[in-house]
C-alpha cells in the first residue's frame, strides 16, 4: 500500500501576469491524461488547476497566494505531483507546500529557480 500525503502549511506568490502561460503550460501537460467521462473546463486557471486535484485562492490584487490536494494523494508521477512541477517556473522562489503522510512523513515541496526539490524536517534527540 502507498503512502496518502495531503497537503498543510503553504506559502506561494505567482503574480497574476504569468496566468496566461501558466494555465497554457498546464493543458499541454494533460494531453496524455484520460479523464473517462468527468466533464473537462479549460476555459480558466481555477478550472485547469481542478483537473489536477488541486485548488488556488488568490490574494485580494488577483495573484495565487495559496495552493491545496484534494483529499489524500498518492505521492508520485501523478497528476497532483506534475502539478508543482509544472508550476514550478510560474512560482516565485522560496514558495513552498507541506505534505503530511499518514505514516508521519513531512516534507516540503520548495520551489526555486523554476525547479522543485523536496526538503525534509531534520529530527534531533537531545
Amino acid at each position: 500500500m502507498s503512502n496518502k500525503y495531503c497537503s498543510d502549511a503553504c506559502e506561494i506568490s505567482i503574480p497574476k501576469e504569468k496566468f496566461p502561460e501558466m494555465q497554457e503550460a498546464l493543458i499541454q501537460s494533460l494531453s496524455d491524461f484520460n479523464f473517462g467521462n468527468r466533464k473537462i473546463d479549460l476555459s480558466n486557471l481555477k478550472s485547469v488547476c481542478n483537473l489536477f486535484d488541486w485548488s488556488v485562492s488568490f490574494d485580494s490584487e488577483g495573484n495565487i497566494n495559496h495552493i491545496l490536494a484534494y483529499d489524500e494523494l498518492s505521492w508520485g508521477m501523478s497528476t497532483r505531483e506534475r502539478f508543482v512541477q509544472e508550476i514550478a517556473s510560474f512560482a516565485s522562489d522560496g514558495s513552498f507546500v507541506e505534505m503530511h503522510g499518514e505514516d508521519g512523513d513531512v516534507f516540503r515541496v520548495i520551489f526555486q529557480g523554476g525547479k522543485i526539490r523536496e526538503s525534509r524536517p531534520m529530527v534531533s534527540w537531545d
